[in-house]
C-alpha cells in the first residue's frame, strides 16, 4: 500500500507490473509506472480522460528530461519495449487536441534523442510516412508533420535518411508549400529548411533536383503570407537556399510578380528582429555570390538598385545587439563595391550608422561593436576624395564622442577597431570647413591615455624575447604573431602620423579656418599659418603626443617588439613633424639628435630584414629630413647646402645597410682606377663610393654633433685616419664633407693614438690653413679643444679657430643664449684659465682685430675674469695672469692710440675693468710704465668728464683707486703725484662731491675714496699741490648722519679718518661753511679744525654707525673713531677726556659685544674699539671686567688658525689688559686670555691664513677695505707668537692658573 499511496497514477492491473517499471516521478517521493502509463495510451478510446493522458506524458516528459538511468537502462535493454512505447506515444497524434499532440511530438523527439537509436528513429520515420499517406488531407497530417520536423531539427542525419527512404515524403512537403492554410505551410518551410541546410553527402544533390520548384513557390509564399511563425521558417528556408550560387542566381532571376529584393526589403521593414536578422543575414548570402558568375558586382549592383542599403540603414534603429552586428557586417560587404561610394550611399548612412554604434556600445555588445567600427573605418578608408561624408559639425562631434567612449573600452578589440577607425577618418576631405580641431583632439587625448594604460613591457611580448634575441641575425622574429597591445600601439602610432599628415594639410588649406572668404595677403607666410588656433593647437598636442608618449612607450619596449610597422609609423610622424616649418619642429630635431635617435634609426634599420621595406624607406626618410632639418639650424647654412645634403642621403642611404660600426667601415674602402673598357664602370663605382663615403660623414658629423656617439672616438679615429690616408688631396672633396671630417677629428681629439704626424693629419692642418676656415666651421667647444690641444695646431689656425669662435658665440639678445652661453662659457674660460696660448691668441686678436672682435674679445675676458674678482674659486694660473699683465696694457694702448676706430666707451669700461681684475687677483706693488701711460689716458677720460659716459668715469675712478690702493702703500708716490699735479682732475673731484643731488652714489663713493687716499699720501710723500679743493663742512657732515646708502658712508668715514689723522692741515681739502655767517670760538674750539659741537656730534655719530652692526661700516667707524681720539687728544685733551668719558661708551661696548656673542663672532673693531678705550685709561669706566670675561670666553674657544687677523688685534688688546695695574680680571677671564695664549705660541708658519684683500666692492665703485686702513701694529704670525710667549710670563699675577 505504501507503494501505491506514492503512484501518481495506475491502472488496475498495476499488480501485474514488476517494480522494474517503476521510475521516480516529477514530484518528490513520487513514483511513476511506466507500464502503466503505457497502458493507458493504449487506450485510444475516450474512456481515458484526457487530463490523465496529458499528465502521464508530462511525467513521462520530466523523466526523459532528468536523464534517468533507470529509464534508460529499461528501454535500452530491450527494443521493443521502446518501440512499443513510441508506438503508443505516436498514437496519440490521432487525438484532435492541439496540446496533445505538441506534447506528443516533444516526448517522441526527446525519446530518440535519449536512446540514439538509428532502428528506432528510421520506424518512426517509417511510421510519420504511413501516416501521411494514409491522411485524406494536409490538415490531418499536420501533427505528423511537425513531429518530422522536430526529428530533423534535433537530428540533422536523419535528412539523408528520407532522402533515400521517403522521397515521396519530401515531394509531398514541396506539395504542401502551396496549400491554403498557413500552419501547414510553416511546417512544410520548416522541414524543406532543414532538408536544404544538410550537409550530408548526396542529400545536397537530391535537394537540388527540387530547386526549380522549390525556388518558383518561395517568393509567393514571403510575399502572401500573414503569420509570423510562416514568415519565420520560410525566412529560413530562403536563407538556406541562397548559401548556394544556382539557387541564388534562379532567385535573384525570378520574373514572377515578387522579386527577391522586394521581399529582403520587406523583411526588413518588419518590426520582428527574428525577421530582420534572417533578411540581413539573407543579404549577406547574395553579396557573397556577387561577382561570381555574372560579372563583377551583378548582384551586389541590383541590391543597390534596389535600396537595399537604405532600408539597411533603417534596420539599425534598434536595440537588438544581434541585429546590429548582422547589419553591420552585411553594409561590410558592400564597401567592397565602388557604386556604393560613388552612388552616396555612405554619404546617406553615415549619421544611422553612427548612432547604431553608439547604440551597440550603450548594449556593452562588444561583436557588434567592433563590426561597426570596422564598417566605418572601411567607409572612412574607401570614401572618394570628391563626394564629402560629413557636411556638418555636429556629425563630427557625436563621432568624436563616440570614439572618444571607445578608447576607454576594455576590451582591446575594440580599441584597436576605434583607433583604426580614427586614422581614416583622419583626411581633410572628410572634415567639414571650417574643421572644429577640438573634436579631433578629444578622441586623439584617449587614444593616447590608452596607449599610456598599455603594460610595459607589452603584453605577450615578454615570453618572445628569447626567441627574438635567438633569430636576431637571420630577421627570423618577424614571422612571430603580434600580441594585441603591440597591434594596439602599432595602429595608434599610425592614427597620430595621420593626424600630422591631416595638420600639414590644413596648414595649406584656407578653409579649414573660419574666416577663409578674407582676401589673402602677399605677406603671408608658414608662420603666419600656424597662428591659426586650430591647426596649431593640433600641431603643439602632436608635437606634445610624440614627446611624451609616442617615443617614452616604443623606448620602453624597444627590445621587445617585432611588429616593424610600429617604427614604420614613429618614423613617419617624425618624418612629417620634421618638415613642418615652424619653431616646435627646430626643437624637435636638435631633440631627436641629442636623444640618440640617428643611432636608434641605424639600429631598427639593421634589425630587421630587407623585406620590410616601407621601414627601410621611412628609416631612410627620416635621416634625411632630421640632417636636413638640423643644417637649417647652423646660422650660416644656405638653402643650396640644404638641397644638396637631401640629394647626397637621398641617393645614398638606400644603398648603405648595416649597423654604425659597418657603416663606418665604407671609410676603409679605396676606388678602384680601371684601365681599359671597364674604365667608365670603374669611374661610376667610385662616384658611388665618394657619395656613401660622404654620406657616412654627415651622418656621424650631425650625430656627434648633439653627441649621440654612434661609435667608441678610437674606433672613429681609426676609420677618419684611414680615411685621409686614401684621400691626400682633401681640397677635392666638397666643403660640406671637409668640414664634417674637420669636427669629427676634433671629437676624437685625446682619444687612442693621438696621430699629429700623420701624412692624413698634416695634409688636414695644411687644408685649414689655406681654406677659408667660415665655409667648414662647426660652432663647437671639441673644435676649440682640440685647437688649442694640439701642439702641431701653428698660431694661425688658432687663431682663424679663435676668431670664428667668437663671431659665432652666442649673444645676449639670442633667446637661446640661456641655453647654448653657459656651454660655450664654460669651455672658453678653461681653456683661458687654463692654456697660456688660447689667452696670447685671443689679445692678439685685441691688438689688431677689427672692432666687433674686439668687443667681443673683451666681452669675453670680462666675463671670465671679472665674475667674482675677489674669489678665490677656479683662479686662473699664475702664467695665465702675467700674460694677461704683461699684454693688456699694449691692448688699452692699441685702442687709446688708434687714428682708424676710436675706442668705444663700451670698450673703456671693459678694459679698465679687465685690469683691475687683474690686479685685484694678483696684486701689483710697483707701478711699471705702462701703467703710467695708462693712467695718462684714464686722467683724460676724467678731465673731458662732459664727454665720456657714467661708466667709463667710475671705471677709470675705480682703476685710480686700486692703483693707489696697491702702490702708494709701499713706498710709490707717482700715482698720488699724477693725481695731485692733474689739476682737471681735482676740479672733477671737487665738482662730483659738490653737485646736488648726487649724480651716481658710486661716482660719489668713488670720489670720496680717493680724496681720503691722496690725502694721507700727499701727507706721507709730502707732494706739491696745486689746487685746493673746497668742500662745504655742513654736506660732509651729512654723510655721516644719513644711513640710505651705507657704502658712501663708509666711504664718508674713510673720508673724515683721513682729514683727522692730516690734522686739518692738508692742502688737499679744505672744509668751509658756506651756509652760516662767521662767529667767535668758543674757549674749546681754540685749535680745532672744526667746533667742538661739530666734534661731539661726529663722536656721537660714529657711536651709532658702530652700534648698527654691519661689518665694513662698524670697521671704518672704529678707524675714524680712534683718529679722532688720536686729533683731540693732540689738540684738545680736555674734549678728548670728555668724549672718552661719557656713560654711553659703557653701553656700546656691552651693545657690540652682546650682538657679537650671539653671532658667534667678534669683528676685528671690536678688539680695536676696547684696545682703544684701555689705550686712553679706560675712562668712565667704559670697559668692565665682565666685558673682558666675555671676550675672554670667546677667544678661549676660537679657532686661531682661521682667524689671524683677530689673533693680531685680540693681542693688541691683551697687551693693553696686561699693561693697566687697576684692571683686575676674574679667574675665568684669566683663564680664558691663557688657554688662548698658549694656542697663539703652538701655532706654526703653515697654519697662517690669507688677511683681508686690501680691496673691497661696494656696489659698483671700488675702495680700500676698511680693517687695512688702519693696520694693528702685529703684523707677522713670528711677532704675534712672541709677544705672546711674553704675555704668557706676565700672567704670574694670577697664581690661580697653573703655569
Amino acid at each position: 500500500m505504501s507503494d501505491l499511496s506514492q503512484l501518481l497514477a495506475f491502472t488496475a492491473d498495476h499488480g501485474q507490473h514488476g517494480p522494474e517499471w517503476i521510475v521516480p516521478g516529477s514530484r518528490p517521493q513520487s513514483l511513476f509506472c511506466l507500464a502503466c502509463a503505457t497502458e493507458t495510451f493504449e487506450d485510444i478510446a475516450s474512456e481515458v480522460p484526457l487530463v490523465r493522458k496529458k499528465h502521464l506524458l508530462v511525467e513521462l516528459l520530466n523523466a526523459i528530461n532528468s536523464h534517468d538511468q533507470h529509464l534508460l537502462d529499461l528501454l535500452a535493454e530491450d527494443g521493443r519495449v521502446a518501440w512499443h512505447l513510441t508506438q503508443k506515444v505516436f498514437g496519440l497524434l490521432d487525438i484532435s487536441d492541439n496540446t496533445i499532440s505538441g506534447m506528443v511530438v516533444e516526448v517522441l523527439v526527446q525519446l530518440c534523442c535519449m536512446l540514439k537509436s538509428e532502428e528506432l528513429v528510421c520506424c518512426l520515420l517509417h511510421q510519420i510516412s504511413n501516416q501521411v499517406r494514409r491522411a485524406c488531407n494536409y490538415s490531418s497530417s499536420q501533427p505528423a508533420l511537425t513531429l518530422l520536423g522536430g526529428l530533423l531539427h534535433s537530428i540533422p542525419a536523419l535528412v539523408q535518411t528520407l532522402y533515400q527512404n521517403e522521397e515521396a515524403l519530401i515531394d509531398f512537403v514541396l506539395t504542401g508549400l502551396t496549400y491554403p492554410e498557413e500552419k501547414v505551410k510553416s511546417s512544410c518551410a520548416f522541414i524543406l529548411a532543414h532538408c536544404v541546410a544538410s550537409t550530408a553527402e548526396g542529400s545536397r544533390q537530391v535537394s537540388l533536383a527540387h530547386q526549380s520548384q522549390l525556388t518558383g513557390c518561395l517568393l509567393p509564399l514571403l510575399a502572401t503570407a500573414q503569420s509570423n511563425e510562416l514568415r519565420i521558417n520560410a525566412m529560413g528556408l530562403l536563407k538556406n537556399l541562397l548559401g548556394d550560387e544556382e539557387p541564388t542566381r534562379i532567385l535573384m532571376q525570378y520574373q514572377g510578380k515578387t522579386s527577391l529584393v522586394s521581399i529582403l526589403k520587406k523583411m526588413l521593414l518588419s518590426r520582428d528582429d527574428v525577421l530582420q536578422v534572417t533578411s540581413v543575414q539573407c543579404t549577406a548570402q547574395v553579396m557573397l555570390h556577387q561577382g561570381t558568375q555574372q560579372g563583377p558586382c551583378h548582384y551586389a549592383e541590383e541590391l543597390l538598385n534596389g535600396d537595399v542599403a537604405e532600408f539597411l540603414y533603417e534596420t539599425l534603429a534598434t536595440t537588438n545587439g544581434l541585429l546590429l552586428s548582422s547589419t553591420f557586417c552585411c553594409l561590410l560587404l558592400f564597401t567592397e563595391i565602388n557604386s556604393f561610394f560613388s552612388k552616396c550611399h555612405t554619404v546617406y548612412g553615415i549619421e544611422s550608422i553612427i548612432r547604431a554604434i553608439q547604440q551597440a556600445a550603450k548594449l556593452n555588445n562588444a561583436e557588434a561593436l567592433n563590426h561597426g567600427l570596422q564598417l566605418l573605418s572601411e567607409i572612412f578608408k574607401k570614401q572618394p576624395l570628391d563626394t564629402h561624408l560629413m557636411n556638418n559639425e555636429s556629425t563630427l562631434t557625436q563621432l568624436s564622442s563616440l570614439l572618444t567612449d571607445c578608447m576607454k573600452h576594455p576590451d582591446v578589440n575594440v580599441v584597436i577597431h576605434a583607433t583604426k577607425t580614427l586614422t581614416n577618418l583622419l583626411r581633410r576631405d572628410h572634415l567639414p570647413s571650417p574643421v572644429n580641431f577640438k573634436s579631433l583632439l578629444t578622441p586623439l587625448q584617449a587614444l593616447l591615455d590608452s596607449l599610456q594604460r598599455l603594460p610595459k613591457p607589452l603584453a605577450g611580448t615578454s615570453h618572445r624575447k628569447r626567441t627574438h634575441h635567438r633569430h636576431h641575425g637571420q630577421g627570423q622574429g618577424l614571422s612571430r604573431h603580434p600580441s594585441k597591445q603591440e597591434t594596439l600601439l602599432s595602429e595608434g602610432l599610425g592614427a597620430i602620423q595621420k593626424a600630422f599628415r591631416l595638420a600639414t594639410d590644413c596648414l595649406n588649406d584656407p578653409s579649414t579656418t573660419e574666416n577663409h572668404l578674407t582676401a589673402p595677403t602677399t605677406t603671408q607666410t608658414t608662420d603666419d599659418k600656424t597662428q591659426n588656433t586650430g591647426v596649431s593647437s593640433l600641431i603643439q598636442f602632436l608635437m606634445q603626443a610624440v614627446d611624451t608618449t609616442c617615443i617614452p612607450i616604443v623606448m620602453v619596449n624597444f627590445s621587445d617588439i617585432c611588429l616593424p610597422d610600429i617604427y614604420t609609423h614613429l618614423f613617419g610622424m617624425l618624418c612629417v613633424a620634421l618638415k613642418l616649418d615652424t619653431s616646435d619642429s627646430d626643437r624637435l630635431s636638435a631633440k631627436l639628435a641629442s636623444s640618440s635617435f640617428i643611432h636608434l634609426a641605424l639600429t631598427v634599420r639593421s634589425r630587421f630584414p630587407m623585406q620590410a621595406e616601407p621601414l627601410q624607406d621611412t628609416v631612410n626618410s627620416f635621416l634625411c629630413s632630421l640632417c636636413t632639418s638640423l643644417q637649417d639650424l647652423h646660422p650660416t647654412s644656405s638653402s643650396d647646402d640644404r638641397q644638396e645634403l637631401k640629394e647626397l642621403l637621398q641617393q645614398a642611404l638606400p644603398q648603405i645597410q648595416g649597423s654604425a660600426g659597418e657603416m663606418l667601415n665604407l671609410l676603409y674602402e679605396l676606388a678602384c682606377v680601371s684601365i681599359g673598357s671597364s674604365a667608365m664602370m670603374g669611374l661610376d663605382q667610385g662616384k658611388n663610393l665618394d657619395g656613401k663615403q660622404q654620406a657616412v660623414l654627415a651622418l656621424f658629423y650631425f650625430a656627434f654633433l648633439h653627441n649621440d656617439r654612434l661609435v667608441p672616438e678610437t674606433t672613429l679615429n681609426k676609420a677618419l685616419i684611414a680615411f685621409l690616408s686614401n684621400h691626400p688631396n682633401l681640397q677635392q672633396l666638397p666643403k660640406p664633407s671637409l668640414k664634417h671630417i674637420l669636427f669629427l677629428f676634433a671629437c676624437c681629439h685625446g682619444n687612442g693614438e693621438e696621430h699629429s704626424t700623420h701624412p692624413g693629419t698634416q695634409c688636414l692642418l695644411k687644408v685649414l690653413q689655406s681654406e677659408d676656415l667660415h665655409s667648414i666651421y662647426t660652432h663647437h667647444p671639441c673644435i676649440l679643444e682640440w685647437c688649442f690641444g694640439s701642439v702641431n695646431c701653428n698660431i694661425q689656425i688658432a687663431r682663424k679657430v679663435l676668431e670664428q669662435w667668437l663671431l659665432s658665440s652666442v649673444t645676449d639678445d639670442d633667446p637661446e643664449a640661456t641655453t647654448r652661453q653657459c656651454t660655450e662659457r664654460t669651455t672658453i674660460s678653461q681653456l683661458l684659465r687654463q692654456t697660456p696660448q688660447c689667452c696670447e691668441t685671443l689679445l692678439d686678436i685685441m691688438s689688431s682685430g677689427s672692432n666687433p672682435l674686439v668687443s667681443k674679445s673683451l666681452s669675453l675676458l670680462e666675463s671670465v675674469f671679472c665674475a667674482d674678482p675677489l674669489s678665490n674659486d677656479d683662479d686662473p694660473s699664475e702664467m695665465i695672469m702675467m700674460v694677461l699683465r704683461r699684454r693688456l696694457p699694449d691692448v688699452v694702448q692699441r685702442l687709446f692710440l688708434s687714428e682708424t676706430e676710436l675706442p668705444t666707451d663700451v670698450h673703456i669700461v671693459a678694459l679698465l675693468h679687465l685690469m683691475c681684475t687683474v690686479r685685484i687677483r694678483r696684486p701689483q706693488n710697483e707701478l711699471s710704465a705702462a701703467d703710467v701711460k695708462l693712467m695718462y689716458h684714464v686722467t683724460n677720460q676724467l678731465s673731458k668728464s662732459p664727454v665720456s659716459s657714467q661708466d667709463v668715469r667710475q671705471a677709470s675712478l675705480n682703476y685710480l683707486t686700486c692703483l693707489l690702493i696697491q702702490t702708494a702703500p709701499h713706498g710709490e708716490s707717482r700715482v698720488a703725484a699724477i693725481l695731485l699735479s692733474n689739476i682737471p682732475t681735482l676740479k672733477y673731484l671737487e665738482m662730483m662731491l659738490s653737485t646736488q643731488p648726487t649724480p651716481s652714489i658710486d661716482l660719489h663713493c668713488s670720489c670720496l675714496s680717493i680724496i681720503a687716499h691722496i690725502i694721507i699720501y700727499q701727507t706721507k710723500f709730502n707732494i706739491k699741490v696745486p689746487h685746493t679743493m673746497m668742500l662745504d663742512l655742513n654736506a660732509v657732515l651729512e654723510m655721516l648722519k644719513s644711513n640710505k646708502h651705507l657704502p658712501r658712508k663708509v666711504c664718508a668715514l674713510h673720508l673724515w679718518t683721513a682729514i683727522f689723522t692730516s690734522k686739518f692741515e692738508s692742502p688737499v681739502l679744505m672744509l668751509v661753511e658756506h651756509s652760516k655767517p662767521r662767529t667767535l670760538l668758543n674757549d674749546e674750539d681754540v685749535g680745532l679744525g672744526i667746533k667742538s659741537k661739530d666734534v661731539r656730534m661726529i663722536y656721537t655719530l660714529l657711536q651709532n654707525t658702530i652700534a648698527i652692526g654691519d661689518p665694513s661700516l662698524g670697521q671704518a667707524a672704529v678707524t675714524c673713531m680712534r683718529s679722532l681720539v688720536t686729533y683731540l687728544m693732540d689738540k684738545n685733551q680736555v674734549l678728548g677726556h670728555h668724549v672718552l668719558s661719557q656713560p654711553w661708551n659703557h653701553q656700546l661696548m656691552r651693545c657690540c659685544i652682546d650682538s657679537s656673542i650671539e653671532d658667534g663672532r667678534i669683528p676685528d673693531y671690536v678688539f680695536q674699539l676696547i684696545t682703544m678705550y684701555l689705550q686712553h685709561g679706560n675712562r668712565g669706566n667704559a670697559v668692565s671686567v665682565q666685558h673682558l670675561d666675555s671676550v675672554a670666553d670667546y677667544l678661549k674657544s676660537m679657532d686661531v688658525v682661521f682667524s689671524t687677523d683677530v689673533v693680531f688685534e685680540a693681542i693688541s688688546l691683551i697687551q693693553q689688559v696686561m699693561s693697566q695695574p687697576h684692571i683686575k680680571l676674574s679667574i675665568k677671564g684669566a683663564q680664558g686670555l691663557h688657554t688662548f695664549l698658549q694656542r697663539v705660541v703652538d701655532l706654526t708658519a703653515t697654519n697662517s691664513t690669507i688677511r683681508y684683500n686690501d680691496i673691497l666692492h661696494l656696489s659698483g665703485a671700488i675702495i680700500q677695505h676698511p680693517s687695512t686702513i688702519s693696520t694693528s701694529t702685529i703684523t707677522t704670525l713670528e711677532q704675534a707668537r712672541g709677544l705672546a710667549r711674553d704675555l704668557l710670563k706676565q700672567f704670574t699675577k694670577y697664581p690661580e692658573i697653573g703655569q
